[in-house]
């Protein structure tokens, strides 16, 4: 598939010498027409000043930005053929749903027969059906129908990429939900290349087609949600991303992408690696996620001993919190490591106190290089 945009060694620096600020610190990446990209990190990570470099509306201290092989690095904003929903909605409380989509093309110039004829069909990919919503004002919506408009907005200039600037932080929990299903819906459904700004581990893996994972302005990872969430690159990704699982071994032993290691009271664990292991001897990271763990009490005789393909370590139950389609455990393994299982069954005599065993595919425990992580 062709290529839609382009960044090439991206570097954002606000303020000059030791006092200024590298945002952005050589980042580079492809989007493939059609997809939907997540930039993913925490708060002042870089990933929406990225997002302003490539809308034109931050000036990029260094690289590249390519529309679909065209250098666009100094075009202006209102030559960039984009669509941006911001975090705040942005409509104009006096016009109609109608004059807000519109508004941009009236700018324009516009002929008013196409300004008719876009705007109904914005509406109707945003599924506002034009006759019913097209004369309401924006405090008679909701605000999943207002994020709709702001959607449609950016979407009835016919855009050749589309732009999402955290556009659900204002919505309650289950609307957000909701809302980040129809904009992945809109997004297919009009065929158009979109990045899409996000520090929700959640939504972002739960719409994108790839993510990008940033930390202190680098790409930690670019890959599929399945890929950073099961096989992420290091540790700083699999603590960021979801819940996991993260302790202290010694790798043992390497064969293929196969692995053993031994924690510091003994434990051997079966995982494997990935291309950017450390060598046998070194201290590494174990990540197992709390859904891959299985408790069962340690005298039930279907408690799983270890082998080959699955690892298993005697613990005992620290606390444990009901959540309804889960119970969540905090366990203590023999040699002091605290781990959180997530189990669907609710086991009556695995109560605090209680000796069990914890057991854990080797396929799904990887052992990462060592990392500080912050608190």
């Amino acid at each position: 598939m062709a290529i839609g945009l382009e960044a090439r060694s991206l570097t954002k620096r606000f303020g000059q010498g030791p006092e200024g600020v590298t945002a952005v610190n050589d980042v580079s990446f492809e989007i493939e027409e059609g997809e939907l990209f997540s930039l993913l990190g925490e708060s002042g990570c870089g990933k929406t000043t990225i997002l302003r470099m490539i809308a034109g509306l931050e000036k990029v201290t260094s690289g590249t930005i390519l529309f679909s092989g065209q250098d666009y690095t100094h075009v202006p904003p209102n030559r960039r053929e984009l669509g941006m929903v911001f975090q705040s909605y942005a409509l104009y409380p006096h016009m109609s749903v109608f004059e807000n989509v519109a508004y941009g093309l009236r700018i324009r110039g516009t002929n008013k027969t196409d300004v008719t004829e876009k705007v109904r069909r914005a509406l109707d990919i945003v599924d506002l059906p034009p006759d019913t919503f097209s004369q309401r004002r924006p405090s008679e919506l909701s605000g999943g129908q207002q994020q709709r408009i702001a959607l449609a907005r950016a979407l009835v200039y016919d855009p050749r990429l589309l732009l999402f600037d955290e556009p659900l932080s204002n919505l309650d929990a289950k609307l957000r939900v909701y809302m980040r299903e129809e904009i992945r819906k809109v997004q297919q459904r009009a065929g158009i290349t979109a990045i899409y700004v996000t520090h929700d581990q959640e939504e972002a893996l739960a719409i994108s087609d790839r993510v990008a994972v940033m930390f202190e302005g680098v790409i930690e990872q670019i890959g599929t949600p399945v890929e950073v969430y099961d096989r992420p690159a290091s540790a700083i990704v699999a603590d960021f991303i979801g819940k996991a699982n993260l302790f202290s071994a010694t790798l043992t032993s390497k064969t293929g992408t196969g692995a053993v290691a031994r924690t510091a009271a003994g434990d051997v664990v079966h995982g494997f690696v990935n291309e950017e292991a450390p060598p046998s001897g070194d201290d590494v990271t174990v990540m197992i996620r709390p859904e891959r763990l299985t408790l069962r009490l340690r005298d039930d005789d279907a408690a799983t001993a270890a082998n080959g393909s699955t690892n298993s370590l005697d613990a005992t139950i620290r606390s444990l919190s009901y959540l309804g389609s889960r119970t969540r455990y905090g366990v203590e393994t023999a040699g002091g490591t605290s781990l959180t299982v997530d189990s669907v069954r609710y086991l009556e005599r695995a109560t605090p106190g209680a000796a069990v065993r914890l057991s854990f595919p080797a396929q799904d425990t990887l052992f990462l290089r060592r990392q500080e992580l912050q608190p």
